[in-house]
């Protein structure tokens, strides 16, 4: 995995730029392929007093390297303190920066299924519509075989055993569907909700 895949590599500069003008060490950040990401602050020479290692998720991704422009007044314990302080925000940064690039992404396909899951909600809602039309043809298809088969008298008796049945499966599907409706609405609910997160 490279930085400059998913790390803002300005913002990445500015701050060894900064770390390097307040503390006066020497620094310049270094990818896993042994070539230079950053300019190199404070010297133009290869020091390597230090070596911080650049990681993601226990992977490594860059080393910085750096020491100090003079030797003298040397404060070991100050450079020790910077260098962790720059190892420690670096790293924080690169972590961030990865979950920001991670999170839109997801974030992204969230948004896209919820969209798809609209569009669904609503085809199951014309269908839903669409079999109340059918049901509602179908209780007045039951009602008129009664009808008929009344008038027919004894030859009709089969026929209205037919009509009831079909008219009792108007009235379940009629239950089936209106369970379906109220499920639908709970999923454009719980979608809505989503969408407005």
């Amino acid at each position: 995995m490279e930085l400059r895949e998913f790390v803002d590599m300005q913002e990445f500069e500015k701050i060894i730029s900064n770390w390097a003008l307040v503390t006066g060490l020497a620094a310049v950040a270094v990818g896993n392929d042994g070539k230079y990401i950053t300019k190199c602050y404070n010297s133009n020479t290869g020091l390597k007093d230090f070596q911080i290692e650049l990681t993601l998720k226990g992977e490594r991704v860059g080393t910085v390297t750096g020491g100090q422009v003079s030797s003298e007044d040397s404060d070991e314990e100050k450079v020790a303190a910077a260098v962790e302080l720059l190892g420690q925000a670096l790293n924080n940064f690169i972590s961030e920066e990865y979950n920001k690039k991670t999170s839109g992404g997801i974030l992204g396909q969230l948004t896209e299924g919820v969209e798809k899951t609209n569009v669904l909600v609503d085809e199951i809602k014309k269908k839903t519509g669409e079999l109340r039309s059918i049901q509602g043809k179908q209780k007045i298809l039951a009602l008129n075989a009664s009808i008929e088969a009344a008038r027919a008298g004894e030859m009709g008796a089969g026929f209205a055993v037919v009509a009831g049945e079909v008219g009792k499966l108007s009235e379940i599907s009629s239950e089936v569907n209106g369970e379906i409706e109220a499920i639908v609405t709970k999923i454009s609910d719980v979608v809505t909700a989503m969408k407005e997160v």
